[in-house]
């Protein structure tokens, strides 16, 4: 997979994330396919990142400046979303790039 289109998803990502947390999850929805998507069926992995997208929640629940801190957020998130791709065998980063487009089509994109 090319560099681009794993830099293109990873964006997407992190701003699902931001828009599934703003506010202290505002879209519980996409929160939960994203602790899914993150974790690819292993149920510590799933236990893991729920606790970390609460972390964000919690986070943007509380900001005075909102939209900058959220921008930092999307961008912290981003990075997260291309290290976990890169780390997937090639076959399984696909599908997972495809899952995150399909989720993100479905409110963010």
């Amino acid at each position: 997979m090319e560099r681009p289109e794993l830099t293109d998803a990873a964006a997407l990502g992190g701003a699902a994330v931001v828009r599934a947390t703003w506010g202290g999850r505002s879209d519980p929805e996409l929160f939960e396919e994203l602790v899914c998507w993150f974790g690819r069926g292993d149920p510590q992995a799933r236990s893991f990142w729920a606790r970390r997208l609460e972390d964000t929640a919690t986070a943007l629940a509380d900001v005075s400046g909102p939209a900058r801190f959220a921008a930092a957020e999307r961008d912290i998130w981003s990075e997260r979303v291309r290290l976990h791709l890169e780390q997937l065998p090639d076959g399984e980063r696909e599908r997972a790039v495809a899952e995150l487009r399909a989720l993100t089509r479905d409110g963010t994109g």
